[in-house]
C-alpha cells in the first residue's frame, strides 16, 4: 500500500508528471487522489515537519469522533468500542490511504441516524410531563456514549423535550409582552383623550374601544403546538440529512487529519471555498459575519465592520449558530450541519430578516434578528475623533481591521495610508495625545501593519515571520520621518488577533507608547495560505476535478524582542476588568494549538524607557478602576458569565426554568448602566471632514450613531485619563 501511495503521490504531482505514465490505466479513487495531494502539500508547505506518530494518530482518531458525534447523540459505547483498536493505527492509515476505518465509522453512523429517525417520532407522539423534576446535561466533555439504545432513546427525549420547553416558554413571553404593551397603549391613549377639551362621555369610551382579542392559548394546548413545530424542524432536518452526498461526509475525515496538526489547516470541498472567499470580500447582502465549521457547529469567527451584523451589535466572535429562520418561519437546526447549507440559510436579499438562535460564549442561547443589508464600505475604514477630557484635546482613531486593497496597490485604499491622512489632519487639530483603538480587529495586511507602526517610529524592524525552512525575515520600517511623536495608547482585547498583535507588540517593545486592554489579545500568531488543489493535478486525473482547496498555516509571526504572539498574545501594560476575563478564551482554548515559542531577538533600540511611568500610571489606574462603578459592574458580569457558563446542567421543570430565566434577566437589566453616556467628555468630529459628513443624510446619520456609542464608552475614557497621564 505504501508502495502505492507514493505512485499516486508521484503521479498527481505535475513537476514529475513523467512517473504517471507507469499508471495511467488504473482509475484511483476520489478519495485516494484527493488525501495524496493534500498530503503532499503539508509535507511541501506546512510550518511543521509533518510527522506520523501514534500521538498524531490519537489526535485523528479524537477529531474525527468529534466532527461526527461531538455531542454524542448517534454512537453507542458498543460502536466505539470497535472503532478504538484503529485509535493508534490511523498514523498508518493515512499515509497508506488506507480507508478502512473511515468507511466503518461512517457506515455506523449513518445506521444509527436512520434508527433516530423512529424514536423521533416515537418521542414526539406523546406528550411530555414537565412537571417532573429532571435536568439536561450540555456539556459534551461531562457526556459519556449512551451504553444502550434504550439510554439513547432517553437522551434525545430530553433533547425534544428541552427544545419544546423553550418555545413555550418564548410564546408565553411574547404573550406577555403583547399584554404589557396594549395596556400601556390604552393607558396612553385615555391620558390623551381625557387632556382633549373636546372629549365627551361616549366619545371617550369609543376612542378607548380595543380590538378584541383571541384568547391566550393554554400551557396544553401550546404544548401540542410546540411539539409539532419541533417535529417539522426533526423532519425537515432528516431530509437534509439525507440529501448529504458522501463528499462532505469524507471532508470531515479530511478535516480530522488536517487539523490534528494545527487548528487553521483545513480542507475546504469548492463550494465551501467559494463561501470563505464571499465571506472575505464582504460584498454579499447578507449579515457580514464570517464563519467557520468546529466539528459539529457552525461558529462566528469574525465580524465584519460596516455589515449588518456589527450594526446590530449582538452577533459576536466565537458565537454558535444553532438555528437559523427566515423572519417569523420556523427555525432551522444547523447543529451537524455543513458549512454551505449554513450559509446559503444565512444568505439573502437585502432587507429580509434572518433570525439566529446563538449559544453565547457563557453557555446562554439566545435569539439574534439581523436585517440583511451590504457592507457599507466606508464603516469598514479608519475612523477618528477629537475628545476633550478635562480640559484636554486628545485624538480617537477607530481601526476596524488591516485593511488593504491587494488589487490595486498603488491607488487602493488601504489602512496605512488612511491613518497616515488622519494623522495628518490630527496635526491641525493640535492634539496632546492618542488613543489608537484595535479591540475586535483581527488584522489582515502584514504590509500595512509594518508601515504603520514606522509612523510612530523613526525607523527600525517591526515584526519576524518565520517559515519552515531556513531564518526569520526581518520586516523593517526603512523611512527615518516620524508622523506623530506624542503620547500614545493602544486599546486592545481579547478579540484584538494577528496584525493586531504585531502593531501592539512593536509599539511595547520599542516603549512607544502604552497598550491597555483584557489580561491578552487574542494569541493568533501565525499565517496560512490556500493552495487550489486542482493545479496538482496532471491531466490524467481530470476526472476527480474538482477537489477544492487546502488552508496551511505556512509561517509564524515573532516578536522583535524574540517571542512569538502564537498561543500566549500581547498582555497589556495596563490591564483594565473585561467581560470575559473569567473564562478561558483565544487560541490557546483550539484543538492542537501550535506552542508558544521564540527564537533570536532583531537588533532595535527602544524610543524611549517607559518602564517607570508604567508603574506609576498603572498605580492610578488601578485605584480609579477600584472607585469606578462601572468597572465594578463589569467584574461582577465576569463572574456572572463564568457561573453561566460553568452550569451546564439544565432544569425540564418548566416552572424551576422559568424561575432561572427570570433571575437571567433581572441580572442582565442590572448591567444596564454599562450602557450611560459618560458627562466629563465631549467628543467631535475632526474639521476636516465635517463638511463631507454633513453633505450626506446617511453618512451623517451613522456618523451621530458612531459619537453616541463612544460617548458611552469607559475604556476609551480610562485610556484617555492614562494619556493624560503620560503626557504630563
Amino acid at each position: 500500500m505504501r508502495k502505492q501511495f507514493t505512485l499516486i503521490l508521484s503521479a498527481l504531482v505535475l513537476s514529475i508528471a513523467c512517473v504517471s505514465a507507469n499508471i495511467s490505466d488504473e482509475r484511483f479513487s476520489k478519495e485516494q487522489i484527493l488525501l495524496s495531494v493534500i498530503l503532499s502539500h503539508i509535507d511541501e508547505y506546512h510550518y511543521d515537519n509533518m510527522k506520523y506518530t501514534d500521538e498524531y494518530a490519537e489526535k485523528v482518531y479524537d477529531l474525527y469522533l468529534k466532527n461526527i458525534d461531538q455531542q454524542k447523540r448517534y454512537l453507542l459505547q458498543s460502536d466505539v468500542a470497535i472503532l478504538e483498536p484503529y485509535k493508534l493505527e490511523l498514523d498508518e492509515f493515512v499515509q497508506d490511504l488506507n480507508f478502512e476505518f473511515y468507511e466503518k465509522a461512517h457506515t455506523t453512523l449513518i445506521e444509527r441516524q436512520k434508527e433516530l429517525k423512529g424514536y423521533i417520532d416515537e418521542i414526539l407522539a406523546e406528550p411530555f410531563d414537565f412537571s417532573v423534576n429532571e435536568s439536561i446535561e450540555f456539556d459534551e466533555e461531562k457526556l459519556d456514549f449512551c451504553e444502550t439504545k434504550a439510554e439513547l432513546k432517553d437522551r434525545w427525549r430530553k433533547i425534544l423535550k428541552y427544545n419544546v420547553m423553550i418555545r413555550i416558554s418564548d410564546h408565553l413571553n411574547a404573550q406577555e409582552e403583547e399584554k404589557e404593551t396594549a395596556e400601556k397603549e390604552k393607558a396612553t391613549k385615555k391620558e390623551l383623550a381625557e387632556e382633549s377639551v373636546n372629549v365627551k362621555g361616549d366619545e371617550l369610551v369609543d376612542d378607548l374601544k380595543v380590538e378584541e382579542k383571541k384568547e391566550p392559548k393554554t400551557f396544553e394546548e401550546l404544548e401540542v403546538e410546540m411539539r409539532e413545530k419541533v417535529a417539522k424542524t426533526y423532519n425537515d432536518w432528516f431530509v437534509r440529512l439525507n440529501q448529504r452526498n458522501d463528499d462532505d461526509y469524507f471532508a470531515q475525515y479530511v478535516n480530522a487529519i488536517t487539523q490534528a496538526i494545527d487548528p487553521h489547516s483545513s480542507y475546504y470541498p469548492p463550494e465551501d471555498k467559494e463561501n470563505f472567499d464571499i465571506n472575505m470580500r464582504g460584498k454579499l447582502e447578507g449579515i457580514g459575519a464570517r464563519l467557520t465549521q468546529e466539528g459539529i457547529y457552525t461558529k462566528v469567527n469574525a465580524i465584519i465592520p460596516g455589515s449588518p451584523s456589527s450594526r446590530q451589535g449582538e452577533l459576536k466572535a466565537e458565537d454558535t449558530i444553532l438555528k437559523v429562520a427566515q423572519g417569523e418561519d420556523e427555525p432551522v437546526d444547523v447543529v451537524d450541519m455543513p458549512l454551505d447549507e449554513v450559509v446559503k440559510l444565512i444568505r439573502g436579499k437585502k432587507g429580509t430578516e434572518v433570525r439566529l438562535t446563538v449559544k453565547k460564549i457563557d453557555g446562554t442561547q439566545t435569539v439574534v434578528p439581523i436585517i440583511r443589508d451590504v457592507v457599507i464600505l466606508e464603516d469598514t475604514y479608519a475612523k477618528s475623533a477629537v475628545i476633550e477630557n478635562e480640559g484636554t484635546k486628545l485624538g480617537y482613531i477607530d481601526l476596524p481591521s488591516f485593511y488593504s486593497d491587494f488589487s490595486d496597490q498603488r491607488n487602493g485604499r488601504s489602512c496605512y495610508k488612511d491613518i497616515k491622512i488622519e494623522l495628518e489632519k490630527f496635526e491641525k487639530e493640535d492634539i496632546e495625545g492618542l488613543v489608537i483603538d484595535l479591540r475586535n480587529n483581527t488584522g489582515g495586511s502584514l504590509q500595512d501593519v509594518v508601515q504603520m507602526v514606522g509612523l510612530f517610529i523613526e525607523q527600525g524592524p517591526i515584526v519576524q515571520v518565520k517559515g519552515k525552512k531556513g531564518p526569520a525575515r526581518l520586516h523593517n520600517d526603512y523611512d527615518p520621518s516620524v508622523q506623530y511623536d506624542g503620547p500614545l495608547t493602544v486599546l486592545v482585547n481579547s478579540n484584538s488577533a494577528s496584525a493586531s498583535e504585531i502593531f501592539a507588540a512593536a509599539i511595547q517593545d520599542y516603549d512607544r507608547g502604552i497598550v491597555i486592554g483584557s489580561e491578552s489579545t487574542y494569541g493568533k500568531g501565525t499565517v496560512q495560505r490556500f493552495h487550489n488543489l486542482d493545479r496538482m493535478l496532471n491531466p490524467e486525473f481530470a476526472y476527480v476535478r474538482p477537489l477544492g482547496s487546502v488552508k496551511l498555516t505556512i509561517q509564524k509571526f515573532y516578536r522583535i524582542n524574540g517571542g512569538s504572539t502564537q498561543k500566549k498574545g500581547v498582555e497589556p501594560d495596563i490591564v483594565l476588568p473585561d467581560t470575559y476575563a473569567e473564562i478561558e478564551y483565544g487560541e490557546r482554548l483550539k484543538d492542537n494549538v501550535m506552542p508558544w515559542s521564540e527564537i533570536k531577538p532583531a537588533k532595535y533600540t527602544s524610543v524611549d524607557d517607559l518602564s517607570d511611568e508604567v508603574v506609576s500610571i498603572k498605580a492610578s489606574s488601578t485605584e480609579r478602576v477600584k472607585d469606578s462603578e462601572l468597572f465594578q459592574l463589569v467584574r461582577e458580569q465576569a463572574l456572572k458569565l463564568k457561573e453561566q457558563r460553568d452550569n451546564t446542567d439544565r432544569s425540564l421543570h418548566f416552572e424551576t426554568f422559568k424561575a432561572e430565566n427570570d433571575a437571567l434577566k433581572q441580572d442582565d437589566d442590572k448591567f444596564d448602566d454599562l450602557e450611560k453616556k459618560i458627562e466629563s467628555i465631549t467628543i467631535a468630529n475632526l474639521k476636516d471632514d465635517v463638511d463631507e459628513i454633513e453633505s450626506d443624510e446617511s453618512k451623517k446619520e451613522r456618523n451621530e450613531e458612531w459619537l453616541k456609542i463612544l460617548n458611552k464608552d469607559f475604556y476609551i475614557y480610562e485610556a484617555l485619563n492614562i494619556l493624560g497621564e503620560l503626557k504630563s
